[in-house]
């Protein structure tokens, strides 16, 4: 399915396709406490509460669905570019914009107000016409709903409150002030026309001879022990359950289920249109038959692992297992599970290589101690999981014999990296003092080993990536013609560029264009005042006694 989400997407929707894969790798990433991931509730629950905008925020389930939520609506605005952490914080600030809309009065749309409102939306506009593109709609509410439990209804909901949230932000607007002298500066910048060459060097290639003394490495090592230190780690084991442990209890679907299937997910069976085709040929239940039967088969097998993994931990539960208890193996093995050993990890550092979200990780310290020792279930691709704590390793500096190699590639490191800012510094003084000479920026740039690039032509608000890329671009506003930007230093290596020409155009506040660009200026300005002033609100409300409001509408 992953195949095909990605040549559909790739092709007509490339931000889509990193959004979807976003709820695969991030849906339930706070499920934390005793909320059981499949349902119903397998631990007592905690006592103390803390209310917001009617949520409990102690309460892994409102966390679950606040978050939950608020991964769908980043999806759905792209735009605002919320991704990793930053999802919570906008998850928060939904809520309280919830909390608003309740007190302005704004009321859930209307049927009519909601289809307008979901056409507006970016995720679904037809990069060829700019128009509302009802195919791409119906392909991620089917993808939501395979992804997400009660995922239409869920994503009906967030359409709702999402409308609600832009009529709160209109209302905590500001006025969108830019000021002219500032934006007639912006618009100059991206209506100037450019030439220019780029000159880099890469940091991987750059590899100076260094052979450090034993005294050397070890008065490097002593000079601050503690950035060897090694953190305090927590050791745990998962209890996997696989939908390939399950698939031989899986019966072959009748003809109806089949078919019900099939027409589903028509979509993930649709090939694509050949070479010089405009549509391709409708598919067929019979034409993709086996494959239909083995993600019937496969997803079956996944209901009953998770099935199983949920009745493992209401039995843990309600039997009060210890760990060191025979019977906790016993229930592993009665349930279909299998027990994983996990390297040791830090808080900043979980685990990713077994298909569990992080989140489910880091809360494993929360079992460190009392007497609960295992996490909440998590989602995998085939099946679910969960944690059991084993074991705390103390915060330690090892010795300088134990680790004299990770000292050695630490002092080289730090070497490397001194210099080679040296070096960008002779380098950039050696290009001037070329230049100054009458020299071609080229030939001295090559003959310093700089790889130089020369991009076609270009408008300031169509920059080419690698100015961007180079950390180049803030440089050149500042350039003239046939001027020299400093050496900058970045991750990648080092570069500079310089500027072949420069036509900068005159601006006539009255024109039509500039006009435009003003407007666009405000509406920005607006929308970011509205945020802003949004998470402020949150901010002060999270830090006192939240009040109680319901957010539902």
């Amino acid at each position: 399915m992953i195949t095909w989400i990605q040549t559909f997407f790739m092709k007509h929707n490339k931000w889509l396709f990193s959004a979807l894969l976003i709820v695969i790798i991030v849906t339930f990433v706070l499920t934390i406490g005793n909320q059981s991931f499949f349902g119903g509730q397998t631990g007592p629950t905690q006592a103390d509460t803390r209310k917001y905008y009617g949520y409990n925020l102690n309460n892994p389930a409102d966390m679950e669905r606040i978050i939950r939520h608020g991964e769908l609506s980043a999806m759905l605005n792209p735009d605002l570019g919320i991704q990793g952490p930053a999802v919570q914080q906008y998850a928060l600030i939904r809520v309280a914009a919830l909390g608003l809309a309740n007190e302005l009065g704004i009321d859930a749309p209307t049927t009519d107000q909601a289809s307008a409102f979901l056409r507006s939306l970016p995720a679904f506009q037809s990069p060829e016409t700019g128009a509302f593109d009802p195919e791409s709609y119906a392909q991620y509410r089917d993808f939501i709903s395979t992804r997400i439990p009660e995922g239409e209804r869920t994503l009906a909901r967030v359409l709702r409150e999402d409308y609600r949230i832009a009529q709160v932000r209109e209302s905590f607007a500001g006025p969108g002030y830019v000021i002219p002298e500032m934006a007639e500066q912006d618009y100059t910048q991206r209506q100037t026309d450019w030439e220019v060459h780029i000159a880099q060097r890469s940091y991987a290639d750059f590899q100076p001879e260094v052979d450090p003394s034993e005294e050397e490495l070890r008065a490097f090592y002593e000079e601050d022990p503690t950035r060897f230190e090694v953190p305090e780690q927590v050791r745990v084991s998962a209890v996997r359950f696989s939908g390939e442990q399950f698939a031989d209890s899986v019966e072959a679907p009748s003809e109806a289920d089949l078919q019900t299937y099939f027409n589903r997910f028509r979509f993930r069976y649709q090939p694509q249109p050949g070479e010089g085709e405009t549509e391709a040929p409708e598919v067929t239940l019979e034409s993709v038959r086996d494959r239909v039967i083995a993600d019937f088969r496969r997803e079956r097998a996944r209901d009953r692992a998770q099935q199983a993994s949920d009745q493992f931990l209401t039995a843990l539960y309600d039997q009060q297992v210890d760990r060191k208890d025979p019977t906790f193996t016993q229930l592993v093995n009665q349930f279909g599970g299998r027990l994983e050993p996990v390297e040791p990890f830090s808080r900043n550092n979980p685990p990713r290589q077994f298909g569990i979200p992080a989140e489910i990780f880091r809360s494993m310290w929360i079992y460190t101690t009392g007497d609960r020792y295992y996490s909440d279930l998590a989602p995998t691709p085939d099946g679910a999981a969960l944690l059991v704590f084993e074991e705390v390793i103390p915060a330690h500096v090892p010795e300088f014999a134990a680790i004299s190699g990770q000292v050695e590639n630490a002092w080289s490191a730090e070497m490397r990296r001194q210099r080679f800012a040296q070096a960008a510094q002779e380098w950039e003084t050696a290009l001037r003092e070329a230049l100054a000479e009458g020299n071609s920026f080229e030939e001295a740039a090559a003959e310093l080993g700089f790889s130089v690039s020369t991009p076609d032509a270009f408008r300031g608000s169509d920059a080419p990536r690698e100015l961007y890329q180079f950390q180049l671009f803030d440089e050149l506003r500042s350039l003239d013609e046939n001027e020299l930007s400093p050496v900058i230093i970045s991750q990648a290596g080092a570069a500079t560029v310089y500027v072949r020409s420069k036509e900068a155009p005159e601006v006539d506040r009255t024109s039509e264009a500039f006009l435009s660009f003003l407007e666009e200026q405000q509406k920005a300005q607006r929308q970011n005042s509205s945020w802003a002033a949004l998470g402020d609100w949150t901010n002060r409300t999270l830090s006192v006694v939240s009040p109680d409001l319901s957010t539902e509408g």
